[in-house]
């Protein structure tokens, strides 16, 4: 039961970022994050990518990127929103 249900929680974020410009990989991404050496050492990269990608959603229905997000603690958050709008949804970029 609990494999179907993180299936699926997967599968959604999956579907969006495929939906995304072309512009938007995970590559870019992580290469991104280690570029600019972002925290993100108690993650593994999927889950850093989701947050990604769920940050990217949120901005797009109109909340900050400076708003405080209790999803992932222990990293970079702000880091990860910053590569996020630079590499996954850079139509939030203002």
């Amino acid at each position: 039961m609990w494999g179907k249900l993180l299936l699926t929680a997967l599968a959604v974020p999956a579907a969006i970022l495929l939906a995304s410009p072309a512009h938007a990989d995970r590559d870019s991404f992580m290469q991104y994050i280690r570029g600019h050496q972002i925290n993100t050492s108690v993650a593994h990269p999927d889950r850093v990518l989701l947050f990604g990608i769920q940050h990217c959603e949120m901005m797009r229905q109109g909340v900050s990127p400076e708003e405080p997000s209790d999803t992932i603690s222990l990293l970079d958050i702000r880091g990860i929103v910053d590569a996020a709008q630079h590499e996954l949804c850079p139509d939030t970029l203002k």
